[in-house]
């Protein structure tokens, strides 16, 4: 309804929470959502989808298999007089997708700070293979020395 509430549940929706029917059907989409301050404010999320389409949208909730991340597309229910009479929403639970996500993060920080101390030589050597000129540079590119060959 336009209040956010319930009015429809579906197996999916009856497994993913653990809940019979009866004990979701009513309450508002948000009594299922966790505390995590990147969940939006229903009444944010429903007064924008009222004037037009809301983008997806990652909301946290609570699970059968504990906190879990969903993404949701909302769309607006008008009667017959164009009047918005509720909302529509469908949702899928991307949680193997937000921890990939964090995965891949953490392993292209590590990457990162692999190199931060580490010691870069740049040669020069010309076509006879003759070293011409070596630099040592520290990491963020400071030059740490140089030699020079004949």
């Amino acid at each position: 309804d336009t209040a956010g509430r319930l009015t429809y549940v579906n197996e999916a929706l009856v497994r993913f929470l653990a809940l019979p029917p009866e004990a979701i059907l009513g309450r508002s989409g948000a009594d299922f959502w966790t505390q995590h301050p990147a969940n939006p404010d229903l009444a944010s999320l429903l007064a924008i989808e009222l004037v037009g389409k809301a983008p997806p949208v990652l909301i946290e909730c609570v699970s059968s298999r504990g906190p879990r991340w969903v993404e949701v597309v909302m769309s607006g229910l008008t009667d017959d007089a164009g009047v918005p009479a509720g909302f529509r929403g469908v949702s899928r639970d991307v949680q193997e997708r937000c921890d990939a996500e964090i995965a891949l993060r953490t392993s292209e920080e590590r990457f990162r700070s692999s190199f931060d101390h580490a010691i870069v030589i740049a040669s020069i050597a010309n076509t006879a293979a003759k070293l011409r000129r070596r630099r040592r540079f520290a990491a963020r590119g400071a030059r740490v020395g140089v030699t020079s060959g004949g």
